[in-house]
This record gives structure tokens, sequence and C-alpha cells, in this order.
């Protein structure tokens, strides 16, 4: 990448083609109009700013244990799920990241449509019984979803606040997807108060998500 000139003509390509002409590791030292390409060895891939950066201790965690923190902040008690992936601004405090999370379903032949229902249901019940139910003492604003076919794979992606105890407001956006009976989670979020001035780009993120 002399001078940056592969990274200038990849970029000539319109709508970051030229993320997915070299293999993904590679786009490490290739960065296409300022993104890169993560592809996890699970079969997901996404796109995400290139001054992010891979938090390591999620990645000791999956070789090695329970990691103890995440992006700096400690993992919730009792949860025992730890993302396959998570990443984030240098110097970031948690507030604003991407993680990937991967869980096995107990559902033989499970479906988005079948068991969750339209995007929109699938959402609320995800809000009410997974993100924040009523013990947990935050609070949830769903503000849209959807559902896409992105390659073989339908994804349900929707978009919500979450007011935690301390009053802080985390914007998200999330994208769902199943493959042989494992439920894939992508979610992008940032501080509501900063969420205008970074939509864009991680609303980006969210819909770059797919199985491949």
């Amino acid at each position: 990448n002399f001078l940056g000139v592969t990274s200038f003509l990849l970029g000539l390509l319109p709508n970051l083609q030229g993320l997915y002409l070299i293999p993904a590791e590679l786009t490490q030292f290739y960065p296409v109009n300022g993104w890169k390409r993560y592809r996890g060895k699970e079969g997901y891939e996404f796109q995400f700013p290139q001054e992010w950066l891979v938090d390591q201790s999620v990645a000791f965690a999956n070789q090695r244990g329970p990691a103890d923190s995440m992006m700096g902040m400690k993992k919730k008690q009792g949860t025992g799920i730890i993302p396959a992936v998570a990443m984030g601004p240098a110097q970031g405090d948690a507030r604003e990241n991407v993680s990937v999370i991967k869980q096995k379903l107990q559902t033989s032949g499970f479906s988005l449509r079948t068991n969750l229902g339209e995007p929109s249901a699938a959402a609320q019940r995800l809000l009410d019984t997974a993100i924040a139910p009523p013990a947990s003492g935050k609070v949830a604003k769903l503000l849209s979803a959807s559902a896409e076919q992105r390659g073989a794979t339908e994804v349900y992606q929707f978009e919500y606040v979450i007011t935690l105890r301390n009053g802080l407001e985390l914007h998200n956006v999330c994208a769902i997807c199943t493959r042989e009976d494992v439920l894939y989670t992508l979610t992008v979020l940032a501080p509501e108060q900063s969420w205008e001035s970074k939509a864009t780009r991680l609303r980006q993120v969210a819909s770059s998500f797919k199985l491949v």
C-alpha cells in the first residue's frame, strides 16, 4: 500500500466494493475510504471505521475463558456471555462500540419470522424479555424495525434507545439473523447525546452485517 495507492485505487469503486476485492484480514492494511472489513471465523462479516480497534480482552477471553472487561467496562455479572468480537474507538470507554454475539438456540429449525414474528413484534419482544426486562432497571424505546435479505439470509434490524439506571441514554442499532439454529446478533451503540453526529457511520456498521 505504498503511499496509500492501493487504498486509493480500491476506493474508486462505488459502495465500498473495493473492501470485498481483497481478503478481509488485508483491509487492516488497505482500508477503503475510511473503512475496514471484519470477517469472523464463524462465518459473518461487517464493515467498521478504520480507526476502531479490536478489543483484545474479548479475543483472549474466547481463547482462555471469561474476560474481566470489555472495552474498559466490566462484564455484567451473571450473563456468562462473551462476544465473539468487540471493537471501538481507541481510548474508548465502552459507550461507543460494536459487538457480535453468537448463541446456540434450543429450538430446532428456528426462524426469525416463525419464532419471533414480524420485525416490529420481534424487536419489541427482545426488548421486553432480553434487553430491558422489567427487573433490569433499564427502559427501552423502540424507534424502528425492518427486515432485509442479505445474501441467502434474512436479517432483522432494529433501532432503539436504552435508558440505564443512572439516566445515561444509549442509542443502539441491532442486526440479528440465524443459521443452523445459531442466533447471530450485532449491536452498535453510542451515547444518545452524541448520536446525531455519528448516526450515519454507526448505521452503516449494522447495515453491512451479514452471514457468509
